[in-house]
């Protein structure tokens, strides 16, 4: 309508001419059906914006959240505006006016204002009325764009049901793509959640390895694993807004850290308790690692210091390349170990029911000469490693 408008008083004559009578020009037609398409510079809108210092500076100190809200409304108004203008520009060319000519030429204006219009009410007829007829365009095309569909507001002649059509087909994929932008929205408002929800399932599954507490375990207590499991639980739930730290899934070799994330999002003595609640149960098969020569504090360090190693199925292990000789507990599958010294050679097969390595890990390096210690695992096999240098400190200081 505003463009009409313009090209209306940039061609009247000197003494006044009707609208209606310049719009029957066809030279006139031509030249506004082809400025219609200086609309499509309004796409260059992006990267006018991305020119802008203030409007740089503004976006990027937004939520994602509320990027991705205002990029998706702004889209919707401006596709919806697009159809609007091209909808109600539809019936100028079929009636070849806006004036009182547009109620009584076959099109959706006069369809809907001869069974639609009250007095009083919007009035789309009219040259003055390009504000009303504007807003009952862009009513079609944002029912049109979220197929609500009122009815009120349908077309009339051959151009409109073909434009309708083409319009729908476009909604459907539209209507896919605001199903998709919507859901990425929602799970950006909730990711600190999903991430609470995350870690608390990290965090059961951790407890879920949890030995029992036994009265007879030792000569220190290190407290009754359920609640240990309470408190684990509350203070996450507490800490409801941090981040949970990432994995290293890159390695075969990782920290009780990697491999239990929710262990990065508790405090210290949570963190202690759980450590020795994950690793006490494989301390005890050694004698003197048990808590019967250890405080709780000695056993956390050496939890903290414990690594867990996988091996696919026919993988050999002799030492770590980096933490050198230790003791092995094979948590998961089982391997063959083979013990060759100067006297004899020796083979045995280990699974979860006893340590690998407790006796030489005492015996330093220059004390081994000619004797090696190698397995063979025959599955895949996870194994918690302690490694040596950390069971000489600790002994060290008793």
């Amino acid at each position: 309508d505003i463009l009409c408008a313009v090209l209306v008083w940039a061609t009247q004559s000197p003494n006044g001419s009707d609208p209606d009578d310049l719009y029957q020009r066809p030279g006139l037609q031509l030249f506004a059906i082809i400025d219609m398409f200086k609309l499509f510079r309004l796409v260059r809108f992006k990267s006018l914006a991305k020119s802008s210092g203030v409007i740089e500076t503004w976006w990027e100190r937004q939520g994602v959240a509320k990027i991705m809200l205002i990029k998706f409304i702004f889209g919707m108004v401006v596709i919806s505006h697009w159809i609007a203008c091209f909808w109600s520009f539809l019936a100028l060319c079929q009636a070849k006016t806006f004036g009182p000519g547009l109620g009584t030429q076959a099109n959706w204006i006069s369809y809907w204002y001869n069974s639609n219009y009250v007095a009083g009410g919007i009035n789309p007829i009219g040259w003055e009325n390009d504000i009303d007829r504007y807003g009952l365009s862009l009513f079609w095309a944002i029912q049109s764009l979220t197929s609500i569909g009122y009815g009120n507001v349908s077309p009339v002649t051959t151009a409109e049901y073909y434009f309708g059509n083409i319009l729908m087909l476009i909604s459907g994929i539209f209507w896919a793509f605001v199903i998709g932008h919507l859901v990425s929205i929602v799970e950006f408002i909730n990711k600190h959640h999903v991430q609470y929800k995350i870690r608390m399932e990290e965090a059961n599954d951790m407890l879920s390895t949890f030995s029992p507490q036994s009265s007879s375990d030792g000569e220190f207590d290190i407290g009754d694993s359920r609640i240990i499991r309470r408190r684990i639980r509350r203070y996450i739930t507490s800490q409801y807004e941090k981040s949970r730290p990432a994995r290293n899934d890159f390695s075969n070799t990782v920290t009780l850290d990697d491999a239990y994330p929710a262990l990065g999002t508790l405090s210290l003595e949570l963190k202690k308790l759980s450590s020795l609640h994950l690793i006490r149960h494989y301390l005890e098969m050694v004698p003197y690692l048990s808590s019967k020569f250890l405080s709780p504090e000695e056993q956390s360090r050496i939890a903290f210091s414990s690594k867990i190693l996988e091996f696919a199925e026919g993988e050999a292990f002799a030492k770590h390349p980096v933490y050198g000789r230790g003791i092995i507990f094979v948590t998961k599958g089982c391997c063959i170990s083979k013990k060759s010294t100067k006297l004899r050679n020796s083979i045995g097969f280990n699974n979860c029911d006893k340590p690998i390595g407790g006796d030489d890990v005492l015996v330093e390096d220059e004390f081994m000469a000619g004797e090696s210690y190698r397995l063979h695992f025959i599955s895949f096999s996870q194994c918690v490693f302690i490694p040596r240098g950390v069971v000489i400190e600790i002994l060290a200081e008793n």
